[in-house]
């Protein structure tokens, strides 16, 4: 099948699963790449090809799904075979596949993150009082990172992970606030880099986080410790005007001065700044009290961010 018409086709997948709906398996066609592989032949009615659609997903992503795949895949097929029928006589499935790691240091970049640098950053959390769950509780944050139906619960009276920490957290609340920091199940002490790096990006996620002067102190917490490591997180991406962050090795010493300059840019963002300046204009005639804490708020703000270059 020629690309322009393979594209077609899938667009049209969307489409339909997006209308009736169905948001992840529609989000999945449009966010990853998809490839065709001829998986077989049937003799039946003259001949029949059968395909594979593989949409590759990154391999965090394909973890987190877990079963729920078997499910998305069923939801894109039945479209595909909609969308297909009238033009082929062969068969078409979906699957979803793990990306493959292309880059060469993979064999070295899940242990080059040491276990002290983990443990200072966890300490520095533990000592600001930042709640690493933002403003969601601890089953929603853990779930956009974690798979946790498929982990096991630590509580006999429940099935899964979801189950005992929605009870020790959310309806007993007799589990410390760092609780997660140690338990084995997530290991973000010992394990992979990735998945430690990966909390950290979630920590700062506007959804989770949407407090901009939070988001600042956090990610400089952070990048203090990974750069001695030769890691950052820096911004990625920009969600309804506040930015996403994710990870990445340090290829050069300049990269840190561009990551910082970056954060203190969107702090100090024109927009942000000139809503401030007009909150403190208008209150000085009518509320001078209010006035003087903006001005406060606004220079302890400023020195605050201006730090991060330091």
């Amino acid at each position: 099948m020629e690309k322009a018409a393979f594209e077609e086709y899938l667009g049209t997948v969307h489409a339909l699963l997006d209308a009736e709906g169905m948001y992840e398996a529609a989000n999945l066609v449009r966010e990853h790449p998809a490839r065709t592989e001829q998986t077989g032949y049937d003799n039946w009615n003259g001949g029949t090809e059968i395909w594979e659609v593989q949409i590759e997903v990154p391999a965090h992503e394909f973890a987190r799904l877990g079963a729920k795949r078997a499910q998305l895949e069923e939801q894109i097929s039945a479209r595909l075979k909609t969308v297909l029928e009238q033009d082929t006589q062969d068969w078409y499935s979906a699957k979803i596949v793990p990306q493959k790691v292309s880059h060469k240091d993979w064999r070295t970049a899940g242990v080059a993150l040491p276990k002290q640098v983990r443990i200072n950053i966890l300490d520095g959390l533990r000592l600001t009082d930042m709640a690493w769950f933002g403003q969601l509780d601890d089953v929603e944050f853990l779930s956009r990172l974690f798979e946790l139906e498929q982990l096991p619960s630590t509580d006999a009276r429940f099935k899964n992970a979801a189950g005992d920490i929605w009870q020790h957290r959310i309806n007993n609340d007799d589990w410390s606030r760092d609780w997660v920091f140690s338990d084995t199940r997530f290991n973000l002490v010992d394990g992979p880099a990735e998945r430690f790096l990966r909390f950290l990006c979630e920590m700062v996620h506007p959804l989770v986080r949407p407090d901009r002067e939070d988001v600042i102190e956090m990610v400089s917490l952070f990048n203090e410790q990974l750069r001695q490591a030769g890691w950052e997180l820096y911004e990625e991406e920009r969600i309804a005007g506040r930015p996403r962050f994710a990870y990445r090795r340090l290829t050069h010493s300049g990269s840190h001065v561009v990551s910082r300059a970056r954060t203190v840019a969107d702090a100090l963002d024109a927009g942000w700044m000139a809503k401030e300046i007009e909150r403190l204009e208008h209150a000085v005639e009518r509320d001078p009290a209010l006035a003087i804490g903006t001005a406060k708020e606004l220079i302890e703000t400023c020195n605050r961010v201006t730090h991060v270059l330091r």
